[in-house]
């Protein structure tokens, strides 16, 4: 291991110092949990590396820590989201190296971040020179944004600004009864810039957003200050109350984690949960499963019943391409299961699925905020996806839907309580993709946008995969493998893999809507995987069992 791979690991395997997420609790007024975490995270990693390697570029670290050395990717994994941790040099250099790329991109139309404003700058067609780029500091970055406003004319700045806002995010918000959406984006996009424009086309929009935000605790003082005609925020040299709540729920969610490693010891306990059956090598094949007589299979189906006396048959159903699934009654657990067969799996996001979203980025080029939806995924999002293997999974019982949510503090008792465990990586995408050999989703190869979220949200057995399962992707769902970088040496059975740390986690999207234009349709896709770290307000799991087939006596 390198010793920049080692400085990295060291950073990331243990909680920041009390003194970095102090440092970290300034950044933002109102931080989350993980918002603090990730920026101190940030901060001693290029500290670390910087006593490490003599001269170090931020723009390296940031690239060795996505790239996955440092064991885990960074939890909000945009590269341009450090830029609070350069100082005003590194900051221009990072932003002069990836102007060609975002110039392309602005040629096909792309919109970029707000808050890589001398980015958007190639948007619009003027080229930033060394002077803009020389005044832009490190944090908060609302400085840097006053910076590049300042450089250029008065309506670039109300065109950005209306970016910012983003009026559209806002109504959905609205409608989704979520006014903390409009207080942050007026809050910490528009209103300290409200001084360097004065357009009544902005001022009809903030309007709006104040009326949107209005059901907010925040909203009477944030009208205040665009009464006043708005302007930057004073320097913050304490953490304000918010941050302070968000520094003790931080330290809540790090006790708790200490107690969460127990899952190791229930994970390993729990491994040979299951059923055992004799002569049935139908179910180590789904081949010989689906080719078998209807007959045979209710044959099977009874015999995996009659092995645990909770399980009752509910029938050998047919769903998504005609595939014949066993679907069980647990009188206990009160939930279904479905009967996968053995088979070979695909585990990571291959080739097709890489075709499907390069297909959708150029059929909604020139869409607002298509450019982090799409060109992220495809160029820095799926490392940890890769690379692509086929696994050989044993027949399983699983729950045909994800269990129910849980927070954090009693997820190990719940897990060491049930009669059931935690399905490996393998075991879930393997259900998750209903025995196709690849698909971008567990519906096929469509990309989710909103309408499909709240249709699958809504949905229930009428949306199940050829396996008659469903709503993958909706859940943080814990699987059983310890949480690696990527799907190098990972178990060739499709059995867990062993070890300390997070757990993976697959799925997630229901935490983080209504969406924010930032790609959280990907939580959606099969192949998506990120620690248990990454979730701080609630997870889940599906129920899984073996379904061990001995020989016959």
């Amino acid at each position: 291991m390198s010793s920049v791979e080692s400085v990295l690991r060291a950073v990331f395997e243990a909680p920041p110092s009390a003194e970095a997420l102090r440092r970290a609790a300034l950044i933002w007024a109102r931080p989350s949990p993980a918002m603090i975490e990730n920026a101190a995270r940030y901060l001693e990693m290029v500290e670390a590396l910087r006593a490490e390697r003599s001269a170090v570029e931020v723009a390296e670290i940031l690239c060795d820590c996505l790239e996955g050395k440092a064991g885990t990717p960074p939890p909000h994994p945009v590269l341009e989201d450090a830029l609070f941790a350069m100082s005003p040099a590194e900051g221009a250099a990072l932003a002069t190296e990836r102007l060609p790329r975002w110039r392309a991109l602005a040629a096909e139309g792309r919109r970029l971040p707000f808050v890589l404003l001398h980015a958007q700058q190639a948007r619009h067609g003027e080229p930033l020179d060394d002077a803009v780029l020389d005044t832009i500091p490190p944090a908060p970055q609302e400085r840097s944004v006053r910076a590049v406003l300042s450089a250029v004319s008065p309506a670039k700045r109300e065109a950005w600004l209306l970016d910012a806002l983003n009026l559209p995010l806002l109504r959905r918000s609205a409608a989704n009864q979520a006014p903390g959406f409009a207080v942050v984006r007026l809050s910490e996009y528009v209103v300290p810039h409200l001084d360097l424009c004065d357009a009544p086309t902005l001022r009809a929009a903030v309007a709006e957003a104040l009326a949107i935000a209005a059901p907010h605790e925040a909203a009477a003082a944030l009208r205040r200050r665009v009464e006043a005609g708005g302007g930057p925020t004073p320097p913050v040299t304490e953490p304000t109350p918010e941050a302070l709540r968000g520094l003790a729920d931080l330290e809540q969610k790090h006790t708790e984690a200490r107690r969460a490693a127990g899952i190791v010891g229930v994970v390993q306990q729990s491994l040979d949960r299951g059923v055992r059956v004799t002569h049935a090598p139908e179910l180590l094949d789904l081949d010989a499963w689906r080719a078998a007589t209807d007959a045979r299979r209710r044959a099977l189906a009874d015999q995996v019943a009659a092995a645990h006396p909770d399980l009752r048959l509910l029938g050998v159903r047919r769903y998504a391409e005609d595939t014949p699934v066993a679907v069980f009654y647990h009188r206990a657990a009160d939930l279904d299961l479905a009967l996968i067969p053995g088979h070979d799996a695909q585990v990571g996001f291959g080739d097709h699925e890489e075709a499907v979203v390069r297909a959708a980025s150029l059929a909604h080029a020139g869409i607002p905020n298509h450019f982090e939806e799409f060109e992220y995924f495809l160029t820095e999002g799926i490392a940890s996806m890769r690379p692509v293997r086929r696994v050989r999974v044993g027949p399983f019982l699983i729950a045909t839907a994800p269990g129910p949510t849980l927070d954090p503090a009693p997820f190990v008792d719940h897990v060491e309580a049930s009669p059931f465990r935690l399905p490996s990586e393998a075991e879930w995408e393997a259900a998750a993709r209903g025995g196709r050999p690849d698909g971008l989703t567990f519906r096929g190869d469509d990309v989710p946008d909103e309408a499909w979220f709240e249709e699958t949200e809504s949905g229930g057995e009428e949306l199940a995969n050829a396996f008659g399962c469903y709503g993958f992707g909706l859940m943080p769902e814990v699987c059983a493998d310890a949480w690696h970088s990527d799907h190098h040496d990972a178990p060739p059975e499709g059995r867990p893999r062993p070890g300390p740390g997070p757990r993976v986690v697959r799925g997630g999207a229901a935490q983080v809507y209504p969406w924010q234009s930032c790609g959280e349709w990907q939580l959606l896709c099969v192949a998506c995987r990120a620690p248990d770290s990454h979730w701080e307000f609630f997870r889940t799991f599906r129920p899984t069992w073996s379904v061990h087939v001995e020989a016959q006596d």
